[in-house]
């Protein structure tokens, strides 16, 4: 899906460079941010298996894709704009696919446990 992603975005003219997704720590309980100057910034101190830090690029590729596509409509600042980005994300990512879910319930139930 990465892979995809990136070809996309090349053949719209939005590439995404080299070096423009970054690992990095958050204050914030984020999982990454996607920014108009083409970076990727994944917060690494709230990853904790691969799948998770795989799941946040697509996310945010996603984003990315969106702000090429639409621009200069699509204002990140204007909650409607934002939400809709948010829900073709969900959809498109995998984010709210059922075993995802599951999982991430799973994980949950367990660190309550402890």
């Amino acid at each position: 899906m990465v892979k995809f992603l990136l070809e996309h975005l090349e053949k719209y003219g939005c590439g995404i460079l080299d070096g423009s997704c970054w690992a990095v720590h958050c204050e914030k309980k984020i999982a990454g941010v996607y920014t108009r100057r083409g970076w990727i910034m994944v917060c690494s101190n709230h990853m904790n298996m691969q799948d998770e830090v795989n799941q946040v690029v697509i996310h945010e590729l996603i984003h990315a894709f969106d702000d090429c596509r639409a621009a200069p409509m699509v204002n990140w600042a204007n909650c409607p704009h934002h939400a809709c980005s948010e829900i073709r994300v969900g959809h498109l990512s995998g984010d709210c696919h059922c075993k995802r879910e599951f999982l991430l319930c799973q994980e949950d139930s367990r660190i309550v446990n402890k």
